[in-house]
């Protein structure tokens, strides 16, 4: 659903570079800063003021899962690979790994991080040459995994407002909108593997193998289940989308099986990032908020044909924070 932008930001359209420069060099940000004023009145003058940096964020449910379908490339559910025998003109059979949109993370006050899992079906059809010899046999379970974990997010924006939300390759024909992409939050971990067990292929990624008998489609799964953990003291801004500007982000998924694939099978999944309305959620990065910085305690500030007042701050006072 796209929403209106707040009157806040401007875009200017004339910074948008013409034709002739290279797309290449496009770059585009974003920044919307709010600010509560507190002023002391006597005599209907004000005598003494403080402000305070907020970030307003409309807390709301979960949106339903995106469809890949309307990003094509931007997102890699699924993968497959050949596995081959020591002979490497042999092959033993197809190593699929498929995934789905996990729940969102949600970034609350009484959490000082959040964490999500995502959900692996690794499946292994072997050959019909290696089947008719030695009989139907699974791959070796590997000993360990080692899989990478990186949290990447994407900025569109627009100077013409967009009737859809924007995709990577609507970039290839724009000249009103840029990309920015960033890796903010990566991890990596070693995990260990279920052993193989018998599967029966109805559909899925095994579709090309429909008109097999059933003997023919017998095939080997496991699952994994993925935890990834977002810890950093930096709260990143949660999912968005309006007009002009839009935010996503996405897990890159990078699975290293040990002695079963020696490259890493890669993919790339929507994660939606959510805040719950349960008070104030304070954000420690104030350097995103460009120079604007809180009144402290001994800082005094002028106030339009006045003269210069002490101001009234609290020692603690924090910001910006999310307002609900």
């Amino acid at each position: 659903m796209v929403h209106p932008l707040p009157p806040s930001l401007c875009i200017d359209a004339g910074s948008v570079a013409p034709l002739s420069i290279e797309r290449n060099n496009f770059r585009g940000d974003c920044r919307i800063t709010y600010t509560l004023h507190a002023y002391l009145m006597c005599d209907g003058r004000p005598t003494t003021a403080t402000f305070r940096h907020v970030m307003l964020f409309p807390t709301q449910e979960p949106q339903p899962p995106s469809c890949t379908s309307d990003f094509p490339g931007d997102y890699i559910l699924s993968r497959s690979a050949v596995l081959r025998t020591g002979m490497l003109f042999r092959r033993r059979g197809l190593l699929s790994v498929e995934t789905r949109e996990p729940a969102p993370l949600e970034m609350s006050r009484g959490k000082s991080g959040a964490s999500t899992t995502v959900n692996l079906t690794l499946r292994f059809r072997e050959s019909r040459e290696i089947r008719s010899a030695c009989g139907s046999m699974p791959p070796a379970t590997p000993a360990f995994g080692v899989v990478s974990l990186k949290l990447k997010q994407t900025t569109f924006i627009s100077v013409e407002p967009q009737r859809r939300l924007p995709a990577t390759r609507d970039l290839l024909t724009s000249t009103v909108m840029v990309k920015d992409t960033k890796i903010i939050h990566e991890q990596s971990r070693k995990m260990k593997f279920s052993p193989w067990m018998k599967w029966f292929a109805d559909n899925s990624l095994f579709h090309c193998f429909r008109t097999m008998t059933a003997q023919e489609r017998r095939a080997w799964e496991t699952k994994v289940t993925l935890v990834f953990t977002y810890s950093d003291d930096k709260r990143p801004v949660p999912t968005f989308s309006s007009a002009l500007v839009s935010r996503r982000y996405s897990v890159r998924i990078a699975l290293h099986m040990e002695g079963v694939y020696h490259r890493a099978l890669e993919l790339e999944v929507p994660l939606q990032i959510i805040y719950r309305g349960h008070g104030q959620v304070p954000l420690p990065n104030e350097g995103e908020l460009g120079n604007l910085e809180p009144a402290l305690s001994d800082e005094t500030l002028m106030l339009p044909g006045e003269s210069r007042f002490d101001t009234s701050t609290s020692d603690n006072e924090q910001a910006p924070d999310y307002v609900r």
